[in-house]
């Protein structure tokens, strides 16, 4: 496993992709939750579980997990500054290369919570404890409180990323 980056970036991108997913559970994100390409919904108290749905060639539904893809553009949907920091920062490089900058800050976003006990990863692994099947993603935000509102989940996050407890995208 590759190092987990903490700097400030990584942590605007991991304080955005939890307020986008927690948006999704509050649907207060109306464009995603019609998607299904991603799927956060409640389970327990605590708990936000994170998936997405696929059509497989007969149009059946499966849940397999989501894609950092969708993860990206769920992040972008939320925070355009932050992405368009990010791009102007990359100024010189092609989009290409700029988009999988992008999809690695969700993937670093995803272990930097998990370090922090902020999210459980629950992707299958085979016997040697690597991730089985295809690049599909499923986890948990964990250490949320369901009936708190969307600014008190915020604001835990916030504190437990020791970023400014205001929100100043």
């Amino acid at each position: 496993m590759t190092n987990v980056s903490k700097g400030l970036l990584a942590k605007k991108y991991a304080e955005n992709l939890v307020e986008a997913l927690l948006k999704l559970a509050y649907e207060e994100n109306k464009l995603y939750s019609t998607a299904e390409e991603i799927k956060a919904e409640w389970i327990g108290k605590n708990q936000l579980q994170v998936t997405g749905i696929i059509l497989d060639d007969k149009r059946k539904k499966f849940e397999v997990g989501t894609t950092l893809r969708a993860l990206r553009n769920l992040v972008q949907t939320n925070n355009h500054q932050l992405i368009a920091f990010t791009e102007a920062n990359a100024k010189s490089q092609t989009e290409e290369y700029i988009e999988k900058y992008i999809i690695e800050q969700v993937r670093n976003s995803i272990r930097y919570l998990e370090e922090l006990k902020l999210l459980k990863d629950q992707r299958l692994r085979n016997y040697k404890g690597k991730v089985a099947g295809k690049p599909y993603w499923k986890f948990k935000l964990i250490n949320l409180n369901s009936n708190a509102t969307l600014e008190e989940n915020l604001y835990k996050v916030r504190l437990t990323l020791e970023l400014p407890a205001s929100h100043d995208h």
